[in-house]
């Protein structure tokens, strides 16, 4: 018989660490396809595949815990990290998709080790002493200087604020909404609905919601399915969503998990080509006020060009008369000075005037 002392009274009994026991038992080069779903792998191998990123982060240690985030991680390093995935699974054409996963489990392994060695510390010298398993010591003490930090405090509190805006709690716990998609599509044999899948990921098997708000969204799709049928509305799935959680946001689509933008799951909306359409418009008109703008400005040009060069005519006429005045005054100061012939006139004996010419 057991008996809980006070070192163990509380605690519960968990899952060790992710090593992938049941891959490491298939042979060396057997290598597995996975199936992709809105950028998720999914499919009988997926378990592996997912399995497989975890260990990888937290066991060989070939990505770096001492950054901020996975975004300083050298893209060299997260390269390795792919070409490990390729020896087990026949991924070469997805590389994205392979480390958006890895960066998942990258993030999942840091939150858990914030949440279990770090936050259960009453302060930080304590955590400063308290290294998980499989962490170098001195990466223990980046993370925590990190965390301590208080612009990391500052960040933290925010997210906490806007994480608790979002009441509506899934029950899917580590399965991804595509995964039960698809096990949904395979069972079926059709792809589940929007407010299909949200039950599904939303609703316990006793057919009751994870908690209150939870549970009031999902008694209004009811509610409003009744209605619809009721009535004989042509109201659409999307629609419903809308008219029970909110408008929707541009950047991803509620209710089919993280990451999945309204293009990947339904293409253009007429929506968005509406505003490229609009955004095409303003560029042509953008276009025609530069082209008239320039045709303005070149006839300005062309206009100081012409009367540049009527100075340049006016200039060149003076310039050419004053060389000709100065070629004038050089002449004249070089040529010899010329005798004047002058006739003297004297008187006569008779009293006229009588000529004198020169002597010869």
């Amino acid at each position: 018989m057991n008996v809980l002392t006070s070192s163990n009274m509380g605690k519960r009994r968990t899952r060790g660490p992710t090593r992938n026991l049941k891959l490491a038992q298939i042979p060396i080069g057997e290598r597995f396809e996975i199936s992709w779903r809105n950028r998720r792998a999914v499919g009988e191998s997926s378990t592996f595949f997912k399995a497989e990123c975890t260990a990888l982060v937290r066991q060989t240690q070939d990505l770096p815990l001492q950054v901020k985030s996975w975004k300083e991680i050298p893209f060299d390093i997260k390269k390795k990290a792919f070409e490990h995935m390729l020896k087990r699974f026949k991924v070469e054409d997805h590389m994205t998709w392979v480390l958006d996963q890895i960066h998942r489990s990258y993030h999942n392994y840091r939150h858990h080790l914030k949440k279990m060695w770090y936050e259960t510390c009453e302060t930080t010298e304590e955590a400063r002493k308290k290294v998980p398993p499989n962490v170098a010591d001195d990466d223990w003490q980046y993370l925590i200087n990190l965390w301590s930090s208080p612009e990391w405090q500052s960040m933290s509190m925010k997210n906490k604020e806007n994480g608790s805006k979002n009441n509506i709690i899934h029950t899917s716990g580590s399965k991804s909404f595509s995964q039960i998609r698809e096990e949904e599509r395979k069972k079926t044999g059709n792809d589940p609905g929007r407010t299909l899948l949200w039950e599904l990921t939303h609703v316990r098997p006793d057919g009751l919601a994870a908690n209150p708000a939870s549970q009031e969204a999902l008694s209004k799709l009811k509610k409003l399915y009744t209605q619809i049928s009721a009535e004989n509305s042509q109201m659409t799935e999307d629609e419903i969503f809308v008219k029970v959680f909110g408008p929707e946001r541009s950047s991803r689509v509620r209710g089919y998990g993280d990451g999945v933008t309204p293009k990947e799951l339904w293409g253009p909306s007429s929506s968005s080509s509406s505003t490229v359409n609009e955004l095409r418009r303003q560029l042509e008109e953008s276009k025609q006020r530069q082209e008239e703008s320039e045709q303005r400005s070149a006839a300005e040009v062309q206009g100081l060009k012409e009367q540049l060069g009527r100075v340049e005519g006016l200039l060149s006429a003076q310039m050419n008369r004053f060389e000709g005045l100065l070629l004038q005054l050089t002449s004249h100061m070089h040529s010899p000075p010329q005798i004047e012939r002058r006739t003297e006139i004297s008187p006569s004996r008779n009293g006229r005037p009588r000529t004198t010419r020169p002597r010869r």
